[in-house]
This record gives structure tokens, C-alpha cells and sequence, in this order.
């Protein structure tokens, strides 16, 4: 296959291919050379330079080697992140599933405060029971109190200690106005 030809300025025939390398070749100028360095461009191009070639390919291991190291760096420290989140939610879980299990003898209901208290029972075991009343409102005859809990609706329980520290719920993620009443928000919590 002939390839098209063409003429070039001093009138021999070339390829459209030689032609366009020609066109993108620039004769050197002053103001070309104080911008470019001809010697730099020839030494980084000439696949002849063995040296030249090793020194890249080495210094082209390193920089991949950084990258590399500095990635399974991150991935480590966030598997080890996961690692203590999944350790947390195991443990928190058992917590809520001993919760479930204490006694109870009412219905409970989502969004209510109960209060945890450890009964001994004659055979030297020991139970846990919820009940609605506080300490204080047992009074003298309180059994020992184990903790006060709010069960969410997710059926887990949230210390009423840690209540201060739990985030507000955003109300537009619910679907709700940005302007839902915080009594409205709070009856959600």
C-alpha cells in the first residue's frame, strides 16, 4: 500500500507522515533555547543512553514503591479503624441482647426510660429485672440498680447517661421541613 505523498518546500516528494513531523519540528531560536534545553530533551528521548534508561527505570521503582507503601500504610490503619468499629458494635450488641433478656413484666415500648436492677436470688444466683420506677421512687426498699436505659426503636438501649452525648437527628435525612419542632425530633430519639 502506497501511502498518499506530498511535497515539502525544497520540492522532494515525502509522506503526509514526514510531513507533519516536519511541521512540528521548530527550528531553533533564541527565545526557543532559553526556554527549552535541547540537551535535557535529546538525554530523556535517546533510548540509545543505557545509563540514562536504568537511572529512570530505578527511580521510577521508588517513586512506585512510595505510592505503594504509602497506600497499604492508609489501608492498614483504616482495616485496623474497622477492625475496633466491628469490635465495638459486638459489644455493644451483647450488651443489648443481655438487656433483652432481663425480666420484664410489662410490655416495653420505644422511646421510654427503664430502670435495670439486680435481684439475689436464695440458690446465690443473681437476676436482673427492669422496672418503671427509679431509685428514688422505690425508696428504702430498692433493690441493688444495675442502670437506667432508654430502649430506641431499633429495640437496642442507650445508657441515659450517654443521652447528652448522642448527635440530634437531622430532620431533613428523616424527610422532614429543617424547620420540625424539637419536640417532634425528640419524640424520634
Amino acid at each position: 500500500v502506497a501511502s498518499p505523498c506530498t511535497t515539502m518546500s525544497e520540492g522532494t516528494l515525502a509522506t503526509v507522515d514526514e510531513v507533519r513531523r516536519h511541521d512540528l519540528l521548530v527550528a531553533p531560536s533564541a527565545a526557543s533555547e532559553s526556554v527549552v534545553n535541547a540537551s535535557a530533551i535529546q538525554r530523556i528521548h535517546n533510548p540509545d543512553d543505557i545509563v540514562a534508561l536504568a537511572e529512570f527505570v530505578q527511580q521510577a521503582d521508588q517513586f512506585t514503591k512510595a505510592t505503594v507503601g504509602g497506600k497499604l500504610s492508609l489501608i492498614c490503619d483504616q482495616i485496623r479503624f474497622l477492625q475496633s468499629q466491628a469490635q465495638q458494635l459486638l459489644e455493644k450488641a451483647r450488651e443489648d441482647l443481655d438487656l433483652s433478656r432481663a425480666k420484664c413484666n410489662f410490655q416495653r415500648r420505644p422511646g421510654q426510660i427503664y430502670h435495670l436492677y439486680r435481684n439475689e436470688l436464695p440458690n446465690g444466683e443473681s437476676e436482673t429485672f427492669f422496672s418503671m420506677l427509679s431509685p428514688p421512687e422505690w425508696g428504702a426498699k430498692a433493690p441493688p440498680h444495675v442502670g437506667s436505659y432508654r430502649l430506641e426503636y431499633d429495640m437496642s438501649y442507650t445508657k441515659v447517661e450517654d443521652l447528652a452525648k448522642k448527635k440530634p437527628i437531622d430532620p431533613v435525612l428523616l424527610g422532614l421541613p429543617a424547620s420540625a419542632g424539637r419536640s417532634a425530633l425528640l419524640s424520634l430519639q
